[in-house]
């Protein structure tokens, strides 16, 4: 117990200025012009309905649509300042697949950077979603029923996002 606090001691009353290597929001200055990345992302889209006109106090008429898309994974080419980002879902295993339905992902990204600020433009695309509460109201519910699916319900986000370095 000594040798814990003497160790949350000395780091937290001598800072080390290592912290910037390990934050993925930073800019450095890239002598080539031209570079390829690859990326992985967990993006999540969540929409939930609740219905008001009648009283419900147990909550069973919500409806707790989410995605199927644990994982983006893409790729991405830069230009000089200017980056384009490709991304799709990555695969999933079969069972979850069977039980929540098939989510369909696409991701496009445009971003132009500077040294001190990074401007992001970025459209996802989900069709097919599941209600998460489909417990609620499906009788005899277990690990092996699947869960309400709409596989026509389609959602769009688009975000813009500034970056101050």
């Amino acid at each position: 117990m000594k040798f814990l606090f003497r160790l949350a001691v000395i780091l937290l009353l001598f800072p080390s200025g290592a912290f910037a290597q390990f934050d993925t929001s930073y800019a450095i200055k890239y002598p080539d012009r031209v570079g390829i990345s690859i990326f992985q992302s967990n993006p999540s889209y969540v929409m939930d309905i609740t219905q008001n006109l009648h009283p419900d106090p147990k909550g069973i008429s919500n409806i707790h649509y989410t995605t199927l898309a644990k994982n983006v994974t893409g790729f991405g080419f830069f230009y000089d300042k200017i980056s384009l980002f490709l991304g799709w879902k990555s695969p999933l295993n079969r069972e979850e697949k069977i039980r929540k339905g098939r989510t369909a992902l696409s991701q496009f990204a445009l971003a132009i950077t500077g040294t001190r600020l990074r401007l992001e433009a970025v459209n996802r695309t989900y069709r097919g979603l599941y209600d998460a509460y489909s417990p609620n109201y499906i009788p005899n519910f277990n690990d092996s029923t699947p869960y309400f699916q709409n596989p026509d319900l389609r959602n769009h986000v688009t975000k813009l996002r500034r970056y101050i370095f």
